[in-house]
């Protein structure tokens, strides 16, 4: 890990492959989900990199680590618990306003598959966010009347407009999800 604080990228995909299956167990046994702790121990060893140069040679490597991934864990459980899905009857209230007439039956099961995949990922966005974005892209309101409902400057909502698509397509993995 001294190599690697010395920005040695080399060392640091040592400790990579050293300590990935580590992660990814213990991460395993605290949510049940291999997935999951895959992509944590994933966000975990971005911030190892992003943190190395704040590792002290005194404390054991493992230790950093683990309290590293520890607090991940941590910090995501209540992002979940704070961020639940969006309510089913509100996906369909989100659904039926986006929905656009026109074209047949598949083009309509397309769009409700599209819409749905949609009002889910809108479910993981910041409460401010998800509003902006519902008074924004569902609605149809202009930048400068979601700001005076909000009562935030123009820019924050177009900064959170921004933070909000970054974070649906990431979600979405398909920009064309999106409206």
């Amino acid at each position: 890990m001294r190599l690697a604080a010395a920005d040695d990228s080399a060392a640091f995909e040592a400790l990579v492959h050293r300590y990935r299956a580590t992660l990814v167990t213990y991460l395993s046994w605290l949510s049940g989900d291999r997935h999951l702790a895959e992509d944590a121990a994933q966000e975990i060893l971005v911030k190892l990199w992003t943190a190395r140069s704040r590792y002290r040679p005194e404390s054991r490597f493992r230790g950093f680590l683990m309290t590293m991934a520890r607090n991940h864990w941590i910090d995501l459980v209540r992002y979940r618990e704070c961020r639940p899905d969006i309510a089913p009857e509100t996906a369909e209230g989100l659904l039926d306003r986006m929905a656009t007439d026109g074209g047949g039956p598949e083009e309509a099961a397309r769009n409700g598959e599209r819409l749905r995949a949609l009002a889910r990922a809108v479910g993981t966005l910041s409460e401010e966010h998800r509003e902006t974005f519902i008074l924004s892209c569902v609605e149809g309101w202009p930048h400068a009347d979601v700001a005076a409902a909000l009562g935030v400057p123009e820019g924050t909502v177009k900064s959170r407009m921004h933070h909000a698509m970054k974070r649906l397509r990431l979600e979405l993995g398909n920009p064309e999800l999106l409206p």
